[in-house]
């Protein structure tokens, strides 16, 4: 049950001089400056109220006075207003806003849609230095619930045990978890804590405000894929082609063709056919590297298929065995590699004994005559091995980062589409719950709801853009939740009795 009062009439707002961030995220709440009356033009701007006054009674934001027996009475008195005052004059500009939406969707004419876009901007601007308003001047009252929750010295910690039994006896078990929770949901980012919250007994309207806290996190819970698998592959080929000499036996057979077609036609032996197939045993190098990248990424991904939640000591435990199991699985696929180079080698080396222990004195001598040619050629034969392999290497592991990085665009891309759809579900089903139940706040959903599907919020890599209302739906609900229920007008009545 709520409180029915008629809704009292637009207060005067006093404002700060310098406002706080739009999103009061993990800082502390500022102290109230002095204050200054708000010309009447800003107090009330010319759009019409006509959504706030038509809201069901309940959601009335009406003072509540308090006397002066203590000095923290007045502290008390002040953080009440100023929040309500605020919040006021915050939802009235968001209000403003989303007419000026309407306004845009339905112009027809060209100059009014230019002047209504124009409008919407500077609405939005107006509304975001309101909302940063209402943080500054509401940190009395979360102060206050801090206190109430936490406990306080002096006579105020009296009055405060005094008022939270009144509010407890009075409370619903959502009343009670929303004042216990109040904090955790208003600065709620943590996929882990959101779920926690989402399993209390709250309000419709608060649960599904906070549904909107994890809808609009939806892209950080993405689990993008990984480049650890291919990177660590990439390495492990690179360590197991030089543990293994790999690189050096496909040279050496680049080497041995080379020397042969510099003096080969000389012998008397054939030489050219024993050393075409070595090269030719050789040659597949390119799908050695391929298969040694494809093994060594399976092992890695075999290996630290662990859940990412684990502690920090264990995930790098677990990271150095998968790279370790990708080492060993692409050196064995070199090692077999080799290993199967061998018969050709063999071959070559005993035709190439043979040919020098038949070679006459002449031949020896005519092939010495080369040595020159002979050399340069072998230099640019192993070269030649040497780079094909390193290109090898890179083109793998280059089409593999593509292949990643496709995925991941792939992923981000869903993600993105199902953030906007999930996002907007969520704030209109924020706004139906919050209608139903009363609440002013109804409009800062609504206005979510409205900039989607004009297009004007953007998916960023690190949430919504704009997030003028965005970031105020959760509070703009939870504060109303709680100082509009039976049990907040209980806690208010207890304090006022004891500040008299």
């Amino acid at each position: 049950m709520r409180r029915t009062h008629p809704l009292a009439a637009v207060v005067v707002l006093v404002v700060i001089a310098a406002a706080c961030g739009g999103d009061d995220g993990d800082q502390a709440d500022p102290a109230p400056e002095p204050a200054m009356a708000v010309p009447t033009s800003v107090a009330e701007p010319a759009a019409d109220r006509r959504d706030i006054e038509q809201l069901s009674t309940a959601a009335e934001l009406a003072p509540v006075q308090l006397g002066d027996r203590f000095a923290w009475c007045l502290d008390v008195q002040i953080a009440w207003q100023s929040n309500l005052d605020a919040l006021r004059a915050a939802l009235a500009a968001v209000v403003d806003h989303n007419e000026a939406l309407v306004a845009l969707s339905n112009a027809t004419d060209e100059l009014d849609r230019a002047e209504a876009i124009e409008q919407i901007d500077e609405f939005e601007e107006r509304a975001d230095d309101l909302i940063r308003v209402y943080h500054a001047w509401a940190s009395g009252l979360y102060q206050q619930v801090r206190e109430l929750n936490t406990g306080v010295e002096g006579s105020k910690g009296v009055a405060y045990t005094r008022a939270r039994e009144a509010f407890e006896a009075a409370a619903s078990p959502q009343d009670s978890a929303l004042l216990s929770e109040f904090e955790a949901i208003r600065r709620a980012q943590d996929l882990d804590e959101i779920a926690r919250l989402q399993a209390l007994p709250l309000s419709p309207a608060v649960k599904a405000a906070i549904d909107f806290t994890a809808a609009r996190g939806g892209l950080s819970a993405v689990e993008l894929p990984s480049f650890d698998p291919v990177r660590s592959a990439r390495d492990a080929v690179k360590f197991a082609i030089r543990a293994t000499g790999y690189r050096d036996h496909v040279a050496a057979a680049a080497d041995a063709q080379a020397e042969i077609s510099a003096y080969g036609h000389l012998m008397d032996i054939d030489l050219a056919t024993p050393a075409r197939a070595y090269v030719e045993a050789s040659a597949d190098y390119p799908a050695t590297i391929r298969l040694a990248f494809d093994t060594a990424k399976a092992a890695f991904n075999e290996a630290a298929d662990e859940p990412r939640s684990a502690a920090y000591d264990a995930v790098r435990e677990v990271f150095e065995e998968a790279v370790a199991a990708a080492y060993d699985a692409a050196r064995e696929v070199f090692e077999e590699a080799v290993a199967a180079l061998k018969p050709a080698e063999d071959a070559y080396t005993q035709a190439y004994t043979a040919a020098w222990d038949a070679a006459s004195d002449e031949t020896i001598a005519a092939i010495r005559d080369l040595k020159h040619d002979t050399d340069d050629a072998r230099e640019a034969a192993r070269a030649s091995a040497w780079a094909g392999i390193e290109d090898a290497q890179n083109a793998v592991s280059s089409q593999a980062e593509q292949e990643v990085r496709d995925a991941r665009d792939a992923a981000a891309a869903a993600a993105d589409e199902a953030l906007v759809t999930d996002a907007r579900e969520a704030a209109a089903e924020t706004a139906r719950a919050s209608r139903a139940e009363g609440l002013a706040a109804a409009v800062v959903a609504e206005a979510v709801v409205n900039q989607f599907d004009s297009g004007r919020i953007q998916v960023q890599p690190m949430g919504l853009d704009p997030g003028t209302f965005v970031y105020f739906v959760v509070t703009a609900v939870v504060v109303e939740s709680l100082v509009h229920s039976n049990a907040w007008a209980a806690l208010q009545q207890s304090l006022t009795e004891t500040c008299q």
